[in-house]
């Protein structure tokens, strides 16, 4: 958990030209205010606090052979795929974000026909706690 570059980090252990390191569990923080829809990689920039979005991360550990498992409403784990095929497909049958994560604290946006922007869901700016 280091509040922003998970993802990069990640991408880096996998990345890495050097490394052999395969971590048989990963459990990584990603922005519970994205819908799982969304495809957001935060700008590779450590000041930066944004977090990535679930479905990021999903797309990122599949493409180097891990499954998502399970979340919290801050978490992902990941397994790679031969150890969640040989032990866990019978207990996580669907691996999918939609079976495995419910969005808590997503906030919506909509409009009316009169062009007025309304909200829904979370109200708060969650780490700043302010109201929207």
């Amino acid at each position: 958990d280091v509040d922003g570059i998970d993802y990069w980090i990640l991408n880096d252990i996998f990345t890495s030209s050097g490394c052999r390191y395969r971590p048989r569990v990963i459990c990584i923080e990603f922005n519970p205010t994205m819908p799982d829809s969304l495809i957001y990689i935060p700008p590779r920039n450590d000041a930066l606090r944004h977090g990535c979005s679930l479905s990021a991360l999903v797309e990122l550990c599949s493409t180097h052979n891990y499954s998502l498992v399970e979340t919290t409403t801050f978490n992902a784990f990941f397994v790679p795929d031969k150890l969640y095929t040989q032990h866990l497909q019978f207990c996580v049958p669907d691996t999918s974000i939609e079976a495995l994560h419910q969005t808590s604290m997503g906030t919506e946006l909509y409009q009316l026909y009169d062009g007025t922007l309304k909200l829904s869901g979370c109200r708060t700016l969650l780490w700043h706690r302010r109201p929207m």
